[in-house]
Parts: structure tokens; C-alpha cells; sequence
């Protein structure tokens, strides 16, 4: 019931996603979308990123509510609204507009398709006569014209997928080894420490990991797709450094609960990621940009680390 919960709450944003778009984005929170088609913004960020703060926070209090109520429908609510916002950051923000350069020779007529719907919506500069609101599904005569062409899509170049595979897997595993090694002391250890007023609620913390295992997988295959060098190779090592402090927390903390060592190694951590990011940033900025979420967590875990070792 819970899976069916979250598949199906996933389904209907997608058509929460087409009326959001058309009536609120182009409607009376233009002013924040705007940039998004003129380009006007500067740098990386644009203020029509506000919306993922925005499209947060009924997640967060969902994942509460639910966490706090015995993890009953408003929690796997939660979870189809985190997956289908993943799945939006993936497709939209790194296959379509490629803010990551990612996917860019792809054969797959779906997400031929839905690029193309995309890109027909963004010939409209300005809020009225919009067309293609949608995300993962589009009008017919998009999936026809890529469907119909598939011996022209056979002849673009394939992506690397081994390399994007293991790229990925690799930090979900060992995030996944860790989290299956110190559930049960998750479970019935951490919560009877003292804790800071600031501590979130422990069905964060899953949802928020996996996600930046993500990026950090992505991140690590913008590395790896690029020429060696001794650049690339620093980068790839220190990806492998701080991977290993980052395992090491968890068993540390929870499964030993060594508060005060798990503290020196988060620092650890923390350091080794600000060292990454510098030499990765040598080798691809965007692979780069797609780790600060992943310090500014770890510094949050940091200061909590801190707190509970403090309070205990």
C-alpha cells in the first residue's frame, strides 16, 4: 500500500507539475520564472531556482507529519514528491538545459521528445500564449516525430553508460552498506541521546542522502568522461578519500558510538570535501558546483555532530 502510495502520488504531480507551470509560473509568479526564458540572470543560479526551495517545504512537512504519526500516508506522500522532484532535477535541469553536461548525445526517443516539447515551450519569451507545460508527458505529435525516426537516432553517438553506471553506483553502495550496517542502532541508539533543538527528524536523512549520492555520482562521471591527466587523476583520488571518511562516519557514530572520534572524522570529511571541489574544479566546474550541496549537508552534520558529543 505504501509503494502504491508513493507511485501514485508521483503520477499526480505530474499533473499538479502542468497546472503549477501554466497558471502560477506564468501567472502571478512570473517574476521569478522570468529569467528562466529571457536569460537575463547572471552566473549559474536563477531566480526561477527559488522554486525548488519553494516545492520543498510541502515535502519537508510532509516527511514530518508522517515520521511523527508512525510513518503512516503523508510520509510515502513525502517520498513521491521527493522522487518526482529528482526525476525533474535530472531530466530538466541536466538533460534538457544541461546545466550538467550530461546525456547530450542520447538516442532514446522519449527524452528526444520531451527535450523537443521543452525547448517548442521556451520559443515564447514572455508569459502568454505558453504551449507544452508539461514534464514527463507531452502532446502525441512530439513521441511520433522521434519514434518515426529511429534509424537517424541510431546513428548518434552512445553515451558511456558502463562508466555513468558505475559512476552512480558506486556512492549509493557504500552509502548503502553503511545505512543497512547501523539501522538497527539508528533505530533504537540515536534517539535515546541528547540532542540540539536543531536536530531533524530522522526520516530526513535517508531521502537527503540519496540525493546527494546522486549528484555525487553525476559529478564523479563529469570527471571521469574528461582526458586523463594528473589533474583528473588528484580529483578522482580525493573523491576516494573523502568517500572513505564518509563510510567511516556512519560506523563510527552509530555502530561503535565513538561520538568524539565519529567527530574527528567528520571533520575529516569536511575537509576533504572543500580539498575535492578545489581540484575537481580544475578538471569540470559544473562536476564541481554539483558538490556544494553535499559540504553545505556535511557541515550541517558537522555542527550536529558536535552538539550531540557536547550534550552527552
Amino acid at each position: 500500500m505504501n509503494a502504491l502510495i508513493t507511485i501514485g502520488t508521483f503520477i499526480l504531480m505530474e499533473g499538479a507539475t502542468w497546472w503549477i507551470h501554466k497558471y502560477i509560473m506564468h501567472g502571478f509568479l512570473w517574476m521569478l520564472h522570468k529569467d528562466h526564458h529571457d536569460h537575463s540572470h547572471e552566473g549559474d543560479f536563477e531566480r526561477n531556482d527559488l522554486f525548488f526551495v519553494i516545492f520543498a517545504i510541502p515535502t519537508i512537512v510532509l516527511f514530518y507529519t508522517g515520521s511523527q504519526q508512525g510513518f503512516n500516508y503523508l510520509f510515502y506522500m513525502g517520498l513521491g514528491i521527493l522522487l518526482y522532484g529528482l526525476a525533474y532535477f535530472f531530466v530538466h535541469d541536466i538533460f534538457i538545459h544541461q546545466r550538467v553536461r550530461f546525456l547530450r548525445n542520447t538516442k532514446n526517443a522519449y527524452l528526444l521528445a520531451i527535450r523537443r516539447a521543452h525547448k517548442q515551450h521556451h520559443k515564447h519569451v514572455n508569459k502568454e500564449q505558453g504551449e507544452c507545460f508539461g514534464f514527463l508527458f507531452v502532446p502525441l505529435k512530439f513521441f511520433k516525430m522521434y519514434f518515426k525516426r529511429k534509424q537517424l537516432i541510431r546513428t548518434q553517438p552512445r553515451e558511456k553508460w558502463p562508466l555513468v553506471l558505475l559512476s552512480l553506483a558506486l556512492p549509493l553502495v557504500v552509502g548503502g552498506v553503511a545505512g543497512a550496517v547501523t539501522a538497527q542502532n539508528v533505530r533504537e541508539w540515536y534517539p535515546q541521546l541528547n540532542k540540539p533543538f536543531f536536530t531533524p527528524p530522522n526520516a530526513l536523512f535517508a531521502p537527503v542522502w540519496t540525493a546527494l549520492y546522486l549528484l555525487m555520482g553525476i559529478s564523479l562521471y563529469l570527471v571521469l568522461r574528461q582526458a586523463p591527466t594528473t589533474a583528473r587523476k588528484n580529483a578522482v583520488i580525493l573523491f576516494g578519500v573523502q568517500l572513505f571518511f564518509n563510510f567511516w562516519w556512519s560506523i563510527i557514530f552509530f555502530q561503535f558510538h565513538l561520538i568524539g572520534l565519529a567527530l574527528i572524522d567528520i571533520v575529516l570529511l569536511w575537509s576533504s570535501i572543500i580539498w575535492m571541489i578545489s581540484l575537481i574544479y580544475k578538471v569540470s566546474r559544473r562536476a564541481a558546483n554539483l558538490q556544494w550541496p553535499y559540504l553545505a549537508w556535511v557541515s550541517f552534520a558537522t555542527a550536529l555532530n558536535a552538539s550531540v558529543w557536547y550534550l552527552n
